[in-house]
């Protein structure tokens, strides 16, 4: 089945009036690029106050920094498979001046009752499946100083909080017996006609070349592109018992604990961002103004003094705002100002840093529905 790349995302209607920096983002080498951006520009903001707020050393910062890297790197090396692709081309609105060319593909490929096409596996779990069961690649990554592999793989996998351990990862209902082609072979020269995705995989490689992982020139080629049902279950299988494993060696670690937790957290952060501004450059300007933005003491004394209307502040707020300890818990009455507490709070723990406020309260009531509780807690994340 032919594709004329290696989509992302599905392409807008006004997909070809587009600019060409925004067009790239569609495709997975642009968007691995954007999203490896975003996590060089937030790292490089919130590294040392990352290590900081989670308790780690110096020493921890080069393997955290570089296994978010490669988090991002291959968290979407499972789109490259044509379920994923033909749920692209068929949502895609910029396509459907090509009627003929979507029924092939619904034709060949399982679609559920909405006449969708149905993905055998999340292209998560198939990246998973590609860095730890293909040898070529697992070897090449392998190759990357102070990188944990491992949990970079499950940075990869959950980067869309779907992975659950009682799903069933490999759907086998409505998908029938053919086995799912990856286009992860860069060098077919028997099949001219894939040049397309061809260049597509092997320029989604070449991001790790020139980048900061700096994995070696020479691109791995791999022997195998199909993968029947009963192999996915096994691969599957396989990744989840190394996973499993590697958790029961972190047992009670806590260092190591947060240190996978920094990893997951920025990898989900970086694909955010990375999706959020397609344009490349005024992602990184736009990325940098908001990690760069922090409250100032004059904002939010404005907000405060608009709260209060010239009246003076309570006791209870006032000893909210004198709290020395780093995490508070305030029970009061619905109106009677747990909100100014906070912002009062936030003069001394807030200023140039983000403060964030979260409602409703009322989410924490409890009895009668008219007693709330207001958590407090100061994170030192700039």
């Amino acid at each position: 089945m032919n594709f004329p790349r290696l989509f992302a995302k599905s392409l807008p209607k006004d997909f070809s009036r587009l600019p060409k920096e925004i067009q790239s983002a569609h495709f997975l080498p642009g968007h691995t690029a954007a999203v490896y951006c975003s996590a060089e520009i937030i790292l490089n903001r919130l590294l040392p106050i990352m290590l900081r707020q989670l308790g780690l050393g110096d020493e921890w910062a080069k393997l955290l920094l570089k296994t978010t890297l490669m988090g991002c790197y291959i968290h979407d090396w499972g789109k490259a498979n044509q379920h994923f692709l033909g749920l692209m081309a068929t949502e895609s609105v910029h396509y459907q001046k090509h009627p003929d060319w979507l029924q092939t593909i619904k034709s060949e490929l399982p679609t559920n009752e909405r006449n969708q096409v149905q993905q055998i596996i999340r292209h998560e779990i198939l990246s998973g499946i590609l860095v730890l069961q293909v040898p070529e690649f697992r070897q090449w990554l392998e190759s990357c100083e102070d990188v944990d592999l491992l949990v970079a793989v499950w940075g990869a996998i959950g980067h869309h909080l779907k992975v659950a351990p009682t799903k069933e990862f490999v759907k086998t209902k409505g998908c029938g017996n053919a086995p799912l082609y990856v286009f992860c072979q860069h060098k077919i020269p028997s099949k001219p006609d894939s040049k397309p995705v061809r260049d597509d995989f092997r320029a989604l490689l070449k991001i790790g070349t020139g980048s900061q992982l700096k994995l070696p020139p020479k691109l791995p080629n791999v022997k195998k592109s199909n993968w029947t049902q009963e192999e996915l279950k096994y691969a599957v299988e396989a990744v989840t018992d190394e996973c499993e494993a590697m958790a029961k060696t972190v047992g009670r670690n806590s260092d190591r604990q947060r240190f996978i937790a920094a990893v997951k957290a920025t990898v989900i952060a970086a694909d955010i961002a990375g999706s959020a501004v397609p344009e490349l450059a005024n992602q990184r300007q736009g990325l940098r103004q908001v990690l760069e933005q922090v409250l100032s003491r004059e904002d939010l004394q404005q907000v405060i003094d608009s709260r209060l209307n010239k009246k003076q502040p309570r006791g209870f707020q006032k000893s909210v705002a004198a709290t020395k300890s780093r995490i508070t818990l305030v029970k009061a009455g619905c109106g009677t100002g747990k909100t100014i507490a906070a912002y009062l709070w936030g003069l001394n723990w807030a200023i140039n840093r983000k403060l964030f406020v979260l409602y409703p309260t009322t989410g924490t009531a409890y009895g009668d529905g008219y007693s709330g509780l207001f958590g407090l807690r100061h994170f030192d994340c700039g």
